[in-house]
């Protein structure tokens, strides 16, 4: 399959050749019916597996991933603009590089998991088995993906924060130490508990032993 514009392209010149009011004008067009989900796709050969309608939603999945792609594109595009404009060419300080994380990670997980944000992840999301999964075809899908995968959130959280350094440093930073701080405790209660359970398991595995050998030893006598 390929993406293929309206009307016909001269392929055979360079890219030096092509004025640039044309390149203007295709982008113009191309980028609206890309992020608007009216993209023409060739019909060489028969649909995808799992394709429905004729492949509608694997192309709206697409048309979403794009939208997402431009959207954090843009959101790189401006967070170094007003780094650029903003710090002097100066770096982000290696602390606030560790607290970005932390508090990606905890955004992530409270968007992804906890139960007080259900209401966000509803239109694109359900909880099967205590398990978060997309629902629904294209779109609503692509977007589930996003919303059920915390990973992918943390991405998207650390863009917003790094571009609040610059844009709102100081409610950016309140929120950076809130939600560090919580991530650490999250991390801590999950030590905690891994060491819990170690403990449980091997005294369990001692009372099984001594039970074993009191069996033998009665059963000696």
């Amino acid at each position: 399959r390929h993406w293929v514009p309206d009307g016909p392209v001269e392929w055979n010149r360079g890219p030096s050749q092509v004025p640039a009011r044309r390149v203007r004008f295709a982008t113009l067009i191309l980028i609206p019916s890309i992020l608007g989900g009216d993209i023409h796709v060739s019909t060489k050969g028969p649909p995808m597996s799992g394709d429905s309608n004729g492949g509608s939603d694997t192309t709206q999945k697409r048309a979403t991933y794009l939208s997402l792609m431009a959207v954090f594109g843009t959101v790189f595009a401006v967070t170094a603009e007003a780094s650029k404009k903003r710090s002097g060419g100066r770096g982000i300080d290696p602390l606030d590089i560790g607290l970005v994380g932390l508090a990606a990670y905890r955004t992530g997980r409270l968007l992804a998991f906890d139960q007080v944000t259900e209401p966000l992840r509803a239109p694109f999301t359900e909880t099967v088995d205590g398990n978060v999964q997309p629902k629904g075809e294209g779109a609503q899908s692509a977007l589930g993906e996003l919303f059920s995968c915390p990973t992918c959130i943390d991405t998207w959280v650390a863009a917003a924060l790094v571009l609040g350094l610059r844009v709102a440093p100081i409610p950016t930073r309140t929120y950076m130490a809130v939600m560090s701080a919580s991530g650490v405790a999250e991390i801590l209660d999950y030590a905690v508990n891994a060491f819990d359970g170690s403990n449980k398991a091997s005294q369990a595995a001692a009372d099984l032993d001594q039970k074993v050998a009191g069996a033998v030893q009665a059963g000696a006598s």
